[in-house]
């Protein structure tokens, strides 16, 4: 229902807000889009004045969270258009970032995740004295997913370059470490925690995809999809994955089906990035890639 070409580099990050698209590239800009009746638009460019930009989180509707190579942590009011905080957050690049029930969550290849205190009564700004807790890595972290089942409760999945998927418990913003999963053999670069936490699904550069059970901490789903894994969704039964080729697939895991219900070519090159949200009730996902082009599309769900 969209796609568009308007980045003069490779998109780099995704996220949906209400019922914008928000892009974010190698350019150092964002985009923000919003489609009618089928054609979306390019309704706002913002500079962000940094490096690459690697990832992005929605707290609020009014307000965009940024994960930047140049170690900071940026966030943007889409009201005022304003930038009400920048944070050198840490000692390298700042590779991914999560956010949810009050707490920001924030990777980097200094090989440490910290929590944060983010909370809509300070506007969601990140300073040095919001920083709760550090998750220590032996190796740089390159992705990571946020699930907060309660208050100050939860958890996250982090994958690092050396093939390893670590699992923390969250309380109170401090983490403890719950699992350590010898997961692929390159780099992990992505992972996406079940509803409930129980299970993890990750991607990574040896083209594989696994299925962790964290109840008997064993591997319960295993396969090579012929590309490298760069970017997946997953709602605990069908996982989207992008793909080093350009491919977008969707599997069944909930059954365990060794084969893609289907397959689709998007992007020409790897696909880099990709988010799933709702507008007006019904399902979108929006992908980027190498090629400089953000697609918007409407899922035909069986």
């Amino acid at each position: 229902i969209g796609d568009h070409q308007t980045h003069k580099e490779g998109v780099s990050a995704l996220g949906v807000v209400g019922s914008l698209v928000v892009s974010a590239s190698h350019d150092s800009n964002l985009k923000l889009y919003r489609w009618r009746e089928g054609q979306a638009g390019v309704e706002r460019t913002v500079s962000a004045r940094t490096i690459t930009i690697a990832g992005v989180v929605s707290p609020s509707t009014c307000t965009i969270i940024l994960a930047c190579w140049d170690n900071t942590v940026m966030v943007y009011g889409m009201v005022t258009g304003a930038w009400r905080s920048t944070v050198v957050a840490h000692t390298d690049a700042v590779s991914c970032i999560g956010w949810g029930k009050g707490v920001l969550a924030t990777g980097s290849w200094d090989g440490l995740v910290k929590l944060w205190t983010c909370v809509s009564t300070n506007s969601y700004t990140v300073r040095m004295t919001d920083l709760t807790g550090e998750l220590d890595h032996a190796s740089p972290v390159t992705c990571l997913d946020l699930q907060m089942e309660g208050e100050g409760v939860g958890t996250i999945a982090t994958g690092t370059r050396e093939g390893e998927v670590v699992v923390w418990s969250v309380l109170s913003g401090r983490g403890s470490m719950a699992h350590k999963l010898p997961s692929h053999s390159r780099q992990v670069n992505c992972v996406a925690l079940a509803p409930g936490g129980d299970r993890i699904l990750s991607g990574g550069s040896d083209m594989g995809i696994k299925v962790f059970d964290l109840k008997t901490g064993t591997v319960v789903f295993s396969k090579n999809v012929g590309e490298e894994v760069v970017c997946l969704a997953w709602d605990g039964v069908l996982a989207l994955v992008g793909g080093g080729r350009g491919e977008l697939s969707v599997w069944d895991l909930g059954r365990g089906r060794r084969e893609p219900e289907s397959r689709t070519r998007g992007h020409v090159g790897r696909v880099t990035a990709m988010s799933v949200g709702r507008e007006e009730g019904k399902m979108i996902v929006v992908t980027g890639g190498e090629d400089r082009r953000v697609i918007v599309w409407r899922p035909q769900l069986a």
